[in-house]
């Protein structure tokens, strides 16, 4: 087997190799290929190039080391992960955990927060409630755990954060948004690396256990691919090399102090994470990313919430490089961590370039110019090349966890979302809203959304017939036409796969279910026992494996053998259809106490992470420091 530094060392020298031939290729095309009969197209189109290559680089220079965790432990190449965290015995440290909530569900919000109740490790669990629910509150007092509201919803989760620190007393503070679920170790896992007193934040991957949702693609959360896999799995490592890892909302720890410093969360943008995160840089401090999973939280189920995140991340970043703290203007960063801001912000123009290649074949059918000139075998034997080498780069720079085809698929499907948060970066977007990701299941699709897709596809593959017919085409020459039509058809492909995808992508479920194998009894209400096994489960119900039928609307009960644990749960069936094995049958819950409940959601963490660290641990946090529900202000 070839050794991790000879490898590394080969993947260096061909991203050497693929900027040494972009350079060549660009500059080849500007004195060879420019077309001076069509300069507006031929112009934009080498730019959108040149804008490639400005990228590439940075990737380059972002993912050059991803090692950086544990070399800054003084820990060899082979040694895993499972050491990196410093042990904590020793150290008095007091923990708040933080979790924001606005109008997310109850039922979501619960599983939070028993999950952070029962982390290893003392501490102190708030919910920082800006809805002032009833409802919410009943919820922390049942759970007894800290309750904390204001009077107003004024800058939203950065507000209600800022709010929650005078009235609160701990050294560190864990946040987690109220989809995330913690493992019982997160503390553990975590703490220990605040031995460095400069060290402000520890941020950890996002992890996913619905993976059915529109960002990902097949697996579990161990295997498989969603489209922030690469930032998570690779270039917030990469971050670590240059002291530029930054805070992603959640899930996170953050020294009080360092936080306090910079005053509270940034409350100037929407994206409050990463502009706080550049000012503790600026002010001195240090980060760490932590590449290990540590929670789990709830990705998007379909496109009105991805768009919904994704335009609040473009239209923040758009803020911050029209203000002050432009990341090339603001002082106290270093050079690297400048260059990592700028490229993190600078992602979002993509749209731009894609914008310009979407764009092209129509505006070749308009004009009935080429951008290039000679556009014939001494082009495709230099572009040729230049494609090939960069996607090798890219793909060796990504690793596993870089699947070109699917990146340049949520490319396009985030085009039209990224275009609209450009003009923030012209208008300052003062009116802007801070909008929470919806994080319930969709029970219905909204095909309005996909119409500009559709759109977009139907359009290319009238410019692909209309080169054919029109008289435009006959100018053009052959190789033109075929070369614009093929781009034409990947184009029309992309966002008819988008719209195939998630035209009749629906969630029927109130909550997300884990797929999870477990021996299980089932007795109808004057029936026998019958043996089963469950085949996923979530807080709200399951499906059964049995080898009889049985009718919708029978009360059950069910037996789970959770580990040792057995657990009894009332239920009704609520559906029942032939399957391999049998039938397969969905049971609704009735309510479960919160024994049940506690051990429910650490078999499933176990099932979705799959580490036996989520065993349930026993309770040891600290009762919150202040009064469990405090008036209003």
């Amino acid at each position: 087997m070839r050794p991790i530094a000879s490898d590394r060392r080969l993947t260096r020298g061909i991203c050497f190799v693929a900027v040494a031939v972009s350079v060549y290729y660009l500059t080849w095309r500007v004195l060879d290929t420019f077309n001076p009969h069509a300069f507006a197209l031929s112009l934009i189109l080498y730019l959108a190039e040149c804008y490639g290559l400005v990228m590439f680089g940075l990737h380059i220079f972002l993912t050059w080391d991803t090692r950086s965790l544990e070399r800054s432990l003084h820990l060899a190449d082979d040694e895993r992960l499972e050491q990196a965290a410093m042990p904590t015995a020793g150290r008095d440290w007091t923990v708040d955990v933080f979790i924001p909530t606005f109008n997310e569900s109850v039922s979501l919000l619960r599983k939070s927060v028993l999950a952070a109740r029962e982390m290893r490790t003392a501490h102190a669990t708030w919910v920082l409630d800006d809805g002032r629910r009833d409802a919410v509150r009943r919820m922390c007092e049942e759970l007894e755990v800290g309750y904390l509201t204001r009077d107003s919803n004024e800058h939203a989760k950065a507000g209600n954060i800022n709010a929650a620190l005078p009235r609160t007393e701990g050294e560190f503070i864990v946040v987690l948004d109220a989809d995330f679920i913690p493992l019982p170790n997160l503390l553990e896992r975590t703490l220990g690396h605040f031995r460095d007193e400069r060290l402000a934040f520890v941020q950890l991957p996002q992890a996913f256990y619905n993976v059915d949702s529109i960002q990902h693609v097949g697996g579990d959360i161990r295997t498989g691919w969603h489209e922030q896999s690469l930032f998570y799995d690779v270039i917030q490592p990469g971050k670590n090399r240059w002291n530029s890892a930054f805070w992603c909302g959640s899930p996170a720890v953050l020294r009080r102090a360092a936080l306090e410093s910079v005053g509270g969360a940034a409350t100037s943008t929407i994206t409050e994470d990463i502009l706080t995160s550049m000012r503790m840089h600026a002010a001195g401090w240090s980060s760490l990313y932590h590449n290990e999973i540590l929670a789990v939280g709830v990705a998007p189920g379909d496109l009105d919430g991805f768009r919904t995140q994704r335009l609040r991340w473009a239209q923040g970043s758009m803020q911050i490089l029209r203000s002050r703290e432009n990341p090339l203007l603001k002082r106290g960063l270093s050079f690297p961590q400048r260059i990592n801001y700028l490229a993190s912000m600078t992602t979002y123009f993509q749209a731009l370039q894609l914008a310009v290649l979407v764009a092209m074949p129509t505006l070749v059918l308009l004009t009935g110019q080429s951008p290039i000139a000679n556009l014939g075998g001494s082009f495709f034997i230099r572009f040729t090349p230049y494609v090939l080498v960069t996607v090798l780069a890219s793909k060796l720079m990504g690793g596993s966890r870089q699947r070109l085809l699917w990146d340049q698929y949520f490319s396009f499907l985030r085009l039209f979302t990224f275009l609209r948060a450009l003009p923030v970066l012209l208008t300052g977007g003062r009116t802007l809203r801070f909008r929470v990701t919806p994080k319930a299941p969709s029970e219905s699709t909204k095909h309005a959304s996909l119409y500009p897709h559709i759109g977009v596809a139907i359009l290319n593959v009238i410019v692909i017939a209309a080169l054919i017919a029109h008289p435009a085409g006959q100018r053009l020459g052959t190789g033109t036409i075929v070369t614009v039509s093929v781009c034409a058809g990947l184009v029309a492909a992309a966002y008819l796969l988008a719209v195939v995808r998630l035209w009749r992508r629906v969630y029927r479920r109130h909550h997300y279910r884990v797929p999870f194998v477990l021996p299980a009894r089932l007795k109808i209400d004057g029936g026998a026992e019958s043996s089963a096994s469950t085949e996923d489960i979530s807080f709200g119900g399951l499906s059964l494996a049995l080898p009889t039928a049985v009718a919708p609307g029978t009360k059950a009960q069910i037996r789970l053998l959770v580990g040792p644990d057995v657990v009894d749960i009332a239920g009704t069936v609520m559906s029942c259809a032939p399957s391999a094995v049998g039938y397969r049958v969905g049971v609704r819950f009735a309510p479960l106490d919160s024994e049940d409940e506690k051990c429910l959601l650490f078999a499933m963490l176990e099932a979705a992470v799959g580490t036996s660290s989520t065993a349930p641990p026993p309770r040891p946090s600290r009762a919150p420091a202040r009064e469990l529900t405090p008036a209003l202000g």
